[in-house]
C-alpha cells in the first residue's frame, strides 16, 4: 500500500509539473493593473485561457481586493457572498477546472465603475498533439517522390544489355554453314553418272548379248545366226569408249558402273535365255 501510495504521489507532481510547463500566466489589465475605469472585458475577450493557466491580479492592496462570485452576483455587482477572497496586492490564481470564472473589487463603487472580470476557461485541446502529426504526412509523400526516380530504371537497362549479348546465336549461324557444303557437294557426283552410265548400258547390253550366243548357238545354229552376232559386234566395240570414260569422273561414278554391270549381267542372261527359247 505504501509503494502504490508513493507511486500515486509521484504520478500527480508529474501532473502538476506537466500543467505547469505548458500553464500561461496573464495579467489581468496588463500595464494598467486591476484597477477601475478599464474595459476587462475587451482584455478578456482577446485572451483564450485553458485549464492550467495562472491569472495574476496586481493592484495595490490599500484601496483594492478580490472576491470570486457567481454569475449573478457579478451582473448585479452583489458582493454579500463571495466565493474566494484575495487582498495580497500580486495574487496568482490557478484556472483549475473548465468554466466561467467572475471575479469583481469589494471596494465601494468599483464594481459598477468596471472593475471586474469574467474569464472563461476551456480545456486543453487534444487535438493540439495531433496538429504535429499532420505536418509529417507531407514527408511520406516527398518519400516516394524519390521512389519512383529513375534510380531503378536504369537497373532494368542493364538487364536490358545482357540481352543483345546472347550473341551465342552467331554460333547458330555456323551450323548452317557446314550444312550447305555436304548440301552442294552431292549434286557435283550426282551429275556424273547422269550422261555417262545411263547411256553406255543401254548400247552395251546387246553386245554381251550376242557373245554368250556363240557358246551356246553352235550346235543348232545355223549360218544365219551368225550374221547377226557380226552385225551386233560393232556396236560393242562403239560402247567400249563410254565404259571406260565412266569410271574417270570419281569412285562413286565406278561403283554406279559396277551396279550398271551387274544389271546388264542379268538383262544379258535374260536376253540369252530368252533367244533360245524364241529358237
Amino acid at each position: 500500500m505504501a509503494a502504490f501510495a508513493k507511486s500515486a504521489m509521484v504520478l500527480l507532481s508529474v501532473m502538476t509539473l506537466i500543467e505547469v510547463s505548458f500553464a500561461v500566466v496573464y495579467t489581468v489589465g496588463e500595464s494598467q493593473g486591476w484597477t477601475t475605469h478599464v474595459d476587462y472585458k475587451s482584455w478578456a475577450a482577446n485572451k483564450t485561457f485553458h485549464v492550467g493557466d495562472i491569472i495574476n491580479f496586481q493592484y495595490n492592496a490599500k484601496n483594492n481586493d478580490v472576491i470570486e462570485v457567481s454569475r449573478e452576483d457579478f451582473h448585479t455587482c452583489n458582493l454579500r457572498s463571495p466565493l474566494a477572497f484575495f487582498s495580497s496586492g500580486r495574487d496568482m490564481i490557478n484556472m483549475s477546472y473548465p468554466r466561467h470564472y467572475y471575479y469583481v473589487c469589494t471596494t465601494p463603487g468599483h464594481c459598477l465603475d468596471g472593475q471586474k472580470v469574467d474569464i472563461r476557461v476551456l480545456k486543453i485541446p487534444k487535438s493540439t498533439p495531433p496538429t504535429p502529426s499532420p505536418t509529417p504526412t507531407p514527408n511520406p509523400r516527398t518519400s516516394p517522390s524519390p521512389s519512383p526516380s529513375a534510380t531503378p530504371k536504369p537497373s532494368t537497362s542493364p538487364s536490358a544489355a545482357p540481352k543483345p549479348s546472347p550473341n551465342p546465336s552467331p554460333s547458330a549461324t555456323p551450323r548452317p554453314s557446314p550444312s550447305p557444303s555436304p548440301i552442294a557437294t552431292p549434286p557435283s557426283p550426282g551429275a556424273t553418272p547422269r550422261p555417262s552410265p545411263s547411256p553406255s548400258p543401254i548400247a552395251t547390253p546387246p553386245s554381251p548379248s550376242t557373245t554368250p550366243n556363240p557358246s551356246t548357238s553352235p550346235s543348232p545354229s545355223t549360218n544365219t545366226s551368225s550374221s547377226p552376232k557380226s552385225s551386233a559386234a560393232p556396236p560393242y566395240d562403239h560402247s567400249i569408249p563410254p565404259v571406260a570414260q565412266a569410271p574417270a569422273p570419281s569412285k562413286k561414278s565406278a561403283a554406279s558402273t559396277m551396279v550398271s554391270s551387274k544389271g546388264l549381267l542379268a538383262i544379258q542372261l535374260l536376253m540369252a535365255l530368252c533367244f533360245l527359247a524364241y529358237f
